[in-house]
């Protein structure tokens, strides 16, 4: 992958394949910086359970001023594809997306001024799949990563017992920096995890994109009239293991002084991010509040 003893990482390959309806889109069409973009999000529906949201932005013009090829699909896009919300799901248009960008990233929180983690997931093209049988397709929400280990750990319950899962913590190299990304491994391939793998190795790593809402209902009993019915929605975002492949060899691998490296600047990053957030809300909390008085009239 590069020299041992170079501490430049090259870019990790980091794709995703999804094959679904739209459930909902929400693009716009607005100026930035002097070019035309298109900005937005498109949720693909996976299945009846799982639903993967789609980030979308396109410039008309390059930074050399000449037309962006991909602009005009994406116009035809907005144009032509339905969604579930619009006109349901008989109608609504199925997408693949067969190398959308999977992007970590640890970032600085501005209200918090914590570390915060967070996996997106864009696309650049994106086709519809016509005439297809929507009882007969093959849906999905699939991952590929390339990465360096850095730590495996059980995963544990919140009352404390193992869950069988392993909690693969992996950085991936990005074309500016190194982003940490979480992969559970369940636990029929955990022991084969365990036996393969080792903190340090880089791999491929490929998987599942699990997004989705998880509702329970509480039925409150009244004495007369409608009992009520309270519901918990908990969201379930991970990236779950399915397979994966030999560590690889010492030459093509990444080193560890330039993932060391990396790191050491990723946090210098942070920290400035963090001071300055810092001092923004400092000046915020300083300025001077309107009271809200009304001043009297000077009657010349």
């Amino acid at each position: 992958m590069e020299d041992q003893n170079n501490t430049v990482l090259k870019q990790a390959d980091a794709t995703i394949e999804v094959v679904g309806i739209i459930s909902e889109i929400d693009l716009e069409k607005v100026q930035e910086n002097e070019n035309e973009t298109i900005r937005g999000r498109i949720k693909v529906k996976t299945s009846d359970t799982n639903t993967v949201p789609i980030d979308v932005y396109v410039n008309k013009y390059t930074k050399d001023k000449k037309e962006n090829r991909t602009y005009a699909g994406w116009e035809t896009r907005m144009q032509t594809y339905k969604s579930i919300a619009d006109v349901g799901e008989k109608e609504a248009t199925v997408v693949h997306i067969k190398r959308g960008q999977l992007r970590p990233q640890l970032y600085i929180d501005k209200e918090t001024l914590q570390e915060m983690k967070s996996v997106r997931y864009s696309a650049n093209f994106m086709n519809e799949l016509k005439g297809v049988d929507r009882e007969e397709a093959q849906y999905k929400a699939e991952f590929h990563v390339t990465g360096y280990i850095q730590s495996m750990v059980q995963e544990f319950d919140k009352e404390g017992e193992e869950t069988g899962r392993i909690i693969l913590n992996i950085q991936v190299p990005t074309y500016n920096s190194i982003e940490p990304l979480t992969i559970f491994v369940p636990e029929d391939l955990a022991d084969a995890v365990s036996s393969l793998w080792e903190m340090g190795q880089t791999a491929d790593f490929d998987g599942q994109i699990v997004n989705r809402a998880i509702v329970t209902e509480k039925v409150i009993k009244r004495a007369i009239g409608k009992d009520l019915v309270n519901k918990k929605y908990d969201y379930k975002n991970e990236l779950v293991l399915t397979g994966g492949s030999e560590p690889y060899e010492e030459e093509l691998a990444y080193a560890e002084a330039a993932i060391r490296k990396a790191l050491a600047d990723k946090q210098i990053s942070l920290d400035q991010s963090k001071n300055e957030f810092e001092v923004e809300k400092n000046k915020s909390k300083a300025a001077p509040k309107a009271s809200g008085r009304t001043l009297p009239r000077a009657d010349f």
